[in-house]
């Protein structure tokens, strides 16, 4: 049952793992596993004080398999990092799980992780190598660049920033977080460089320009031909068209239009 419940939460059914994991909890309290699924339902549900509960019950029954402890140790890092306060202690718990298992050095997601809490100690430089490695060993890591772009959001290069969110945005259509945060850039020109400063949009429905990033040019402020406004299935709105340098696909987020 135990792997089982692993299945279902690894392929995102994250309240069917729950049930599963509680009734086998319930015949075998002892299995590691299931408190490690636990831990990670808990902690996609926001209940991350209580996760952290079950990965240190995990940790504790995986305490002579060292494969397995290194992936506790891993979930453990990653719930640290929704603590604001604890971005020291999920580094110390990714620096462990490195140890018990080097491999984890040629994925991805631990890099993507390491940057995070990087990020949260506002240690840029280290963050930036972390999050670069994680691209350069997954270049299709929508996480990577999203969190890569925000990183480069707060430092204050924002045209990067962009152009790391909108590779973000392309990879995975559904990332609401990086969505969010080009929409959020853009409609703030006082804090794009002078060069690229743009108004909103006006509707596709008059004859003005409308401009937008081009993720493939890596350039703000390109004309998108073809304007037209669209709805996005987290509630966003957009106007979509065609880059009328590269002629390829070109978005740029703007507010709800007023009836």
């Amino acid at each position: 049952m135990a792997k089982q419940a692993q299945e279902l939460f690894l392929s995102g059914k994250n309240d069917a793992a729950m049930r599963l994991v509680d009734q086998a909890l319930a015949v075998s309290p002892q299995t590691a596993l299931l408190h490690f699924v636990k831990a990670g339902c808990l902690d996609k549900n926001g209940n991350h004080d209580t996760a952290l509960q079950e990965i240190d019950i995990a940790l504790i029954l995986d305490k002579n398999d060292k494969k397995a402890s290194s992936e506790d140790y891993q979930l453990q890092g990653n719930i640290l990092l929704s603590f604001a306060d604890k971005q020291a202690e999920a580094l110390k718990s990714l620096d462990e799980a490195v140890k018990l298992n080097p491999g984890l050095n040629d994925r991805d997601g631990f890099h993507v992780f390491r940057g995070r809490a990087f990020f949260g100690l506002k240690e840029t430089h280290a963050a930036l190598t972390e999050f670069n490695l994680a691209i350069e060993l997954n270049p299709d890591s929508a996480s990577a660049h999203r969190e890569k772009g925000m990183l480069l959001w707060a430092m204050g290069r924002n045209d990067e920033a962009l152009a790391e969110l909108g590779t973000a945005a392309r990879i995975n259509p559904d990332d609401k977080e990086a969505i969010k945060a080009i929409g959020d850039i853009q409609r703030k020109p006082a804090d794009l460089p002078a060069s690229t400063k743009r108004s909103e949009p006006p509707s596709p429905k008059t004859n003005k320009v409308v401009t937008g990033y081009c993720v493939y040019e890596r350039k703000n402020g390109m004309e998108i031909k073809n304007p037209r406004r669209i709805k996005w299935k987290n509630g966003r709105h957009a106007i979509r068209g065609i880059c009328g340098s590269c002629g390829k696909p070109i978005f740029r987020i703007v507010a709800k239009e007023k009836p």
